[in-house]
This record gives C-alpha cells, sequence and structure tokens, in this order.
C-alpha cells in the first residue's frame, strides 16, 4: 500500500517542482496497466494526493489511542518504520512531524535502545529538527544529548548554531563546553550564556558561567570587566545579588593579605 501511495505522492513532488510532462503508471479497475501523460497545468488525471500530513493525522494517530496503543504498540511502530522506508527510497524528505511522532512513540513504549539503534544506524536521517527534538528529551533518554550532538556535526552545521540549540534546551554549560572544545572560546558571547543560566535560577550554574567569561576577560585584557558592548551589566548585578556575602568574605581576605 506505501509503495503505491508514496509512488505517486513521488511524481506529484516532482510536478510540482517544475517538471511539466511526466509519465505515471497507474492501474485501471481491471488492473490493466496504463501510461498517461500528466501537465502541471491540468488537473483531471490527478488521483488523491496522500501525503505526509495526511497520513500523520489520519493513520499514525493512533499511537495516540491508549486502546490501540497497549495492545499494538509493536505493530505500530513496525508500520510507521515501513512508511519511513518507502518515503526514503524515493528520496523523499520525512518531516519533522513524523520524526517527532515515531521517537515519542518509542520512548512511550519504553524502547531507546531500538531508538539507539535506528539512529546509530540512520534509519532516522538526519536533520536539524530531529537533533532538536533529540535534545528536548535527554531528561528521559540521557543518551539522546550525544546523538543530537553527533548529528548536527553530520550535517556540517556551524558549531556557533549548536550552541544556540543548546542554549535554547537550557543546556548552558553544555553549550559552553561544546564552544571551548570547538575553540570558540574566545569568541562565545557572555550575553547569551549568562542570561539563560539565569533564567535556569540555578546559582551554582550561574556562578560556574559568570567566573569562566570574567576569567576570560582577565586572560584577553587583563581585566575581570565586561566590555561595554557585552551589555552584561544586568548579570553583573545579578551575581552581586547572589553571591555578596562571598564577595565581602573575599574582600576582607584580600585586604589582610
Amino acid at each position: 500500500m506505501f509503495e503505491r501511495i508514496n509512488q505517486y505522492y513521488k511524481e506529484y513532488l516532482l510536478i510540482n517542482n517544475g517538471i511539466t510532462n511526466l509519465n505515471i503508471s497507474t492501474t485501471t479497475s481491471n488492473s490493466t496497466n496504463n501510461s498517461i501523460n500528466t501537465n502541471i497545468s491540468s488537473s483531471e488525471n490527478l488521483l488523491p494526493i496522500v501525503d505526509q500530513y495526511l497520513m500523520h493525522n489520519l493513520l499514525f494517530h493512533l499511537v495516540e489511542d491508549d486502546l490501540w496503543w497497549n495492545s499494538n504498540s509493536k505493530y505500530t511502530i513496525a508500520v510507521i518504520i515501513e512508511y519511513f522506508r518507502s518515503l526514503s527510497v524515493r528520496f523523499i524528505p520525512i518531516e519533522h512531524y513524523l520524526y517527532k511522532l515515531l521517537v515519542n512513540a518509542l520512548i512511550k513504549s519504553n524502547r531507546l535502545y531500538q531508538l539507539h539503534q535506528y539512529l546509530q544506524y540512520h534509519v532516522l536521517s538526519d536533520s536539524k529538527a530531529l537533533a532538536c527534538l533529540l535534545l528536548s528529551i535527554q531528561s528521559t533518554y540521557p543518551a539522546s544529548n550525544q546523538l543530537a550532538l553527533d548529528m548536527l556535526k553530520r550535517l556540517g552545521t556551524a558549531n556557533d548554531e549548536i550552541c544556540d540549540v543548546l542554549l535554547s534546551e537550557g543546556l548552558v554549560l553544555s553549550a559552553l563546553r561544546f564552544g571551548i572544545q570547538c575553540g570558540l572560546g574566545d569568541d562565545l558571547h557572555p550575553g547569551k550564556f549568562l542570561e539563560t543560566a539565569k533564567h535556569l535560577n540555578d546559582e551554582f550554574i550561574y556562578y560556574d558561567v559568570f567566573k569562566y567569561f570574567e576569567e576570560r576577560n582577565i586572560r584577553l585584557r587583563n581585566t575581570p570587566v565586561f566590555k561595554p558592548e557585552d551589555n552584561c551589566d544586568i548579570y553583573v548585578r545579578h551575581f552581586s545579588h547572589l553571591f555578596q556575602h562571598q564577595q565581602q568574605q573575599a574582600n576582607k581576605s584580600a585586604i589582610r593579605n
């Protein structure tokens, strides 16, 4: 069924990408194969297209039906994978919402090893959307963080973009470590990292991030003070508010010395 659906879906995509004449094989009611000439300006020969959006909404929504899912989860996942295979052999890019559906289905059925295998052997094609999805589930599946970063690297995505993805997920220390490992440490914008750390409401993370950039300032400019264009005054005040007592103790120690 998927072979026939996606054969015509692929031909439809080719037509709408600028190929105006295409021979399409279709089956008549008496199972006789005919070849018809389809033109982009003519719609009378077009069969209804079953695209990924329709498949997601009209068939694969069964993933959300608990009564069906509890007794058919393994079968349902196998059907989704077969649909993915049928799309892939025709070089049809798989939409992000289908990746999300499959990943969530695998997690829901506690098939994390199977998810890891699909990712490791590229049954699920690399994409930025999939990488972001993997980053978002790392609390449930910790290995997904490294799998996502490896995927972004294979895609050739810019390293600073990977940092942005990590920051968007609140993974400020991971973003900082990644930036340093890639040789971007001297060019990272402190405001982005401090803003993310501030919203996490974790004093230890904020302290580590702030101290990294403060020490970087000393190394690069012989002063812990941020540059005016960094716009970090608010973060300096926040640090002082959080660690005022520690700062006072440090100042007293410095005076005694």
